[in-house]
């Protein structure tokens, strides 16, 4: 893709609610912001923008704004706003035609997590998880996901049915924290349910590990289905 060069007061930062894949990193910001104070040309990357339009009433069709959606380079961008750069910065502009034989070339979205892994920040597991979701949502099978995102189809599946994920961990940690505690002494009958959910909370942490390994191994495929029912039953109770 040719780059041109862009003023930030051009550029529009979309929110995750308008469909970026991140929100705002503010430790990256504050690196890039210390940066960008001590020189005087654009020290990182081109930026990906996609043009912004608006439909004309009289004529239908969409005609340019002049200004610019940022879909890579969001924390880039933010932190020039911080600084107030004014200087250009380089862009590269998305059409959805580079690939004409990729099934998701068109899409903005894919292209936004694509250059935020060449050269963004690196996800964390429940962006990356939320990114699963919404690319599922989108129509791409288990296995274009996982090779958008270079992991194993396993991994993919085990995160949109809830399985090991931060946010899985996040929200059952949360849950027992607010769930009101009993202060009598357990009964012989209760010490042993919770001995066994210690047990199944364990097993299930070495699960995703033991799955993963038997994957790349190439093992036999009646071992793979075994383990997903059994994390089926453990997530089932």
């Amino acid at each position: 893709m040719a780059i041109f060069h862009l003023l930030r007061k051009d550029l529009i930062i979309p929110t995750k609610k308008q469909g970026a894949p991140r929100g705002k990193n503010s430790a990256a910001v504050l690196r890039y912001a210390e940066h960008l104070k001590t020189v005087d040309e654009w020290p990182f990357p081109p930026i990906l923008v996609v043009a912004q339009t608006k439909l004309d009433k009289k004529t239908k069709e969409e005609k340019p704004t002049g200004k610019w959606g940022v879909l890579g380079g969001t924390q880039r961008v933010t932190a020039a706003n911080e600084v107030k750069w004014n200087n250009p910065i380089p862009a590269e502009m998305f059409t959805g035609q580079e690939l004409p034989d990729d099934r998701w070339a068109a899409s903005a979205y894919v292209a936004s997590v694509r250059d935020n892994m060449k050269h963004g920040q690196p996800f964390t597991e429940t962006e990356r998880d939320e990114s699963f979701k919404t690319m599922r949502e989108m129509g791409m099978s288990i296995e274009e996901i996982s090779k958008e995102w270079h992991v194993h189809k396993s991994t993919v599946s085990r995160s949109l049915r809830g399985l090991t994920t931060t946010a899985a961990r996040e929200a059952n940690t949360a849950s027992e924290d607010t769930a009101p505690k009993e202060e009598t002494t357990p009964k012989n009958g209760a010490k042993g349910t919770q001995d066994v959910k210690h047990f199944l909370d364990f097993f299930e942490s070495r699960f995703t590990e033991i799955f993963d390994y038997i994957s790349a191994e190439g093992s036999d495929e009646k071992y793979t289905g075994l383990f997903l029912r059994m994390a089926e039953n453990i997530t089932n109770g």
